[in-house]
């Protein structure tokens, strides 16, 4: 009951002055009333941690997981409701190979899970898995890498944090987790940040497993037709995922310590890989990605090879959606009206349930994308507060805290955006 009163009051809070505009939660995955204290904070995503869907993994680290038809259960009722599904996995848990991590996450696809987290398994000092390591239970190869942001120089003396993550076990190579590492940042981007997001809703459609698509982006990037500069950054962000992990804590140490990788760190060349990619290429080649989005997807299949036209309308509405964070924030252009043949928006309504070639008008859908005033005072606010010289740093460390749904427009019917003018103006 508690719950409920304090999840009720922070929505009539957000309600009336607009914060929090995005609240983090940590749920108790056997909590009775999930459902319902989700649905009363609205904006906040209901989080219940899987780990894997692996029998022999959950075997392996002692874990009982919420019966999985209970999690789908909630799964839909949350989507029902328009709120935002999510959980957590981890790669490299003891007995974890690279087929049951690849069915854990086409699982999570199929059930429209609308947000999962992908973490890198790490070895912490006196947990179970480092005492079975010690031991020999537990055969493991792991290696250290920066913690975003833990870095310093204090009187005088370079401090640096590391984690020490799985790098290969008896069931999984090095190779095979390092495989994954594109994997986890496109389903960061594409799904879980929902940048064109409606385009794997569509592949969705077309019977396309999510996770199909994005292993086809990695494989077909260094294809002659690929734009250079995707070319560029998914090469380097795979240069990057193996150039991150050091043998030992004393060369991680001795490598960031040096004066000229210092100023790197300073100066956020360093640090998460997803975050930092997500935003090289909105910054530096988003009209190149998005080409290369519609160039995949309708090679895909010959039945996409037929949707090119609703292919390219979907990709060019979810681009005309994302607000333009490469130029400067007080030029971002506040309101604008653009017509499509498809209504994008009542097929997304209607839980993208039915055929959105149902949505079809000859006489074309006309849509409002608006900014509102307490969206654009909160971005305001965030670039203020995160500003560094070096624009990805501020992007990807306001994302870190920030209410995703601001990166994009408010979209509306044109016809809606008018009567709403029209009752102002009356007023």
């Amino acid at each position: 009951e508690r719950d409920m009163e304090i999840s009720k009051y922070l929505a009539e809070l957000r309600e009336k002055i607009g914060y929090p505009r995005k609240l983090n939660t940590n749920w108790a995955k056997n909590q009775p009333r999930l459902f319902e204290i989700a649905r009363a904070l609205t904006n906040s995503s209901l989080i219940i941690s899987l780990q894997s869907v692996d029998d022999v993994v959950l075997k392996n680290v002692k874990r009982t997981n919420i019966k999985l038809s209970t999690f789908k259960d909630i799964i839909d009722k949350i989507n029902a409701a328009k709120g935002v599904s999510g959980t957590e996995i981890i790669l490299g848990l003891p007995g974890e190979t690279k087929q049951s991590h690849i069915d854990t996450i086409k699982q999570l696809f199929d059930w429209n899970v609308s947000y999962m987290i992908c973490y890198n398994a790490l070895i912490l000092n006196g947990t179970e898995m480092a005492l079975d390591r010690e031991s020999g239970k537990f055969i493991t190869k792991t290696k250290f890498r920066l913690i975003d942001n833990c870095f310093g120089k204090y009187n005088g003396i370079t401090s640096l944090e590391a984690e020490e993550g799985i790098r290969s076990t008896s069931a999984i190579s090095e190779e095979d987790i390092l495989y994954f590492r594109p994997v986890h940042w496109l389903i960061m981007f594409l799904w879980n940040y929902r940048f064109y997001f409606p385009l794997l809703k569509y592949l969705q459609s077309l019977q396309i497993n999510p996770f199909d698509y994005i292993v086809r982006l990695i494989d077909n990037v260094n294809n002659d037709s690929t734009p250079k500069k995707i070319k560029g950054i998914f090469n380097e962000f795979k240069k990057d995922a193996e150039n991150e992990w050091f043998d030992s804590f004393e060369s991680f140490y001795e490598y960031y310590s040096q004066p000229q990788q210092f100023k790197l760190l300073e100066e956020g060349r360093y640090g998460k890989l997803n975050g930092r990619y997500i935003f090289r290429v909105l910054l530096e080649a988003r009209e190149d990605f998005e080409k290369y989005l519609y160039q995949t997807a309708s090679e895909y299949s010959s039945e996409c090879q037929a949707k090119k036209a609703v292919l390219k309308e979907l990709i060019n509405f979810s681009s005309s959606s994302i607000i333009d964070v490469a130029g400067s924030w007080d030029k971002v252009i506040m309101e604008k009206d653009l017509s499509y043949s498809y209504d994008i928006l009542a097929w997304e309504s209607l839980g993208y349930g039915k055929a959105l070639e149902k949505f079809y008008n000859k006489e074309s859908v006309k849509y409002s994308f608006y900014l509102l005033e307490e969206q654009r005072k909160s971005m305001d606010t965030l670039l203020k507060q995160y500003t560094h010289k070096n624009k990805n740093v501020t992007l990807r460390k306001m994302s870190e805290f920030m209410y995703l749904g601001d990166f994009f427009y408010n979209v509306r019917h044109e016809v809606e955006a008018n009567a709403l003018n029209t009752g102002t103006k009356k007023a």
